[in-house]
């Protein structure tokens, strides 16, 4: 079962669905579960079901990524249906500036600057964006390109980002064209 209740009392039905089968191993919904701020131990209990509210100051704090640059640093989070952001820790300033608010998934360094991948799982969506210092003008992010829906997997294969969504597998190349271009397959 996963979902997020509100309390014990909450509906069964309401907000949470029973799983056939075991998900594999890095299934998208234990990837949602690892970033929510909602813990509940849930077993069988005969015909039934028991769901307990677990402390959430006992709930692993998610992990931010991290990425070096010529400018300082990029913290990415992705906290789910939350929100997440993008901020940047320059030079000997350790306040965050938030430059983005999106999920980020997946942050690499490339050509000059860093290649930031967001997406929201419930809007089943995703983008790539890129940090860089065009041309001298200082430090900015833009949008480069909008994926075909949210990526379950994302891979680096040198100058190539490798993308699995549920039916395909996008190959994004070309980061030196204004344009970036996907092929699908």
């Amino acid at each position: 079962a996963c979902g997020c209740k509100h309390s014990e009392l909450d509906s069964f039905h309401s907000k949470w669905k029973k799983l056939p089968l075991s998900p594999l191993a890095g299934a998208i919904l234990f990837r949602q579960a690892e970033v929510s701020p909602c813990t509940w131990n849930v077993q069988a209990n005969g015909d039934g079901i028991t769901i307990q509210r677990i402390s959430t100051r006992s709930h692993p704090q998610h992990d931010k990524l991290r990425v070096q640059f010529a400018g300082g640093t990029l913290v990415g989070e992705d906290r789910g249906e939350w929100g997440g952001s993008l901020s940047v820790l320059a030079g000997n300033n350790q306040s965050p500036k938030e430059i983005l608010s999106k999920n980020v998934l997946q942050m690499f360094p490339m050509h000059g600057g860093v290649v930031v991948i967001t997406g929201s799982l419930a809007a089943n969506e995703g983008s790539i964006w890129y940090y860089s210092n065009a041309e001298g003008h200082g430090w900015s992010i833009k949008k480069r390109l909008d994926l075909h829906g949210y990526p379950t997997v994302i891979g680096k294969s040198g100058d190539r980002i490798l993308l699995a969504y549920g039916d395909a597998v996008a190959i994004v190349e070309n980061f030196n064209d204004l344009a970036l271009r996907m092929r699908s397959s």
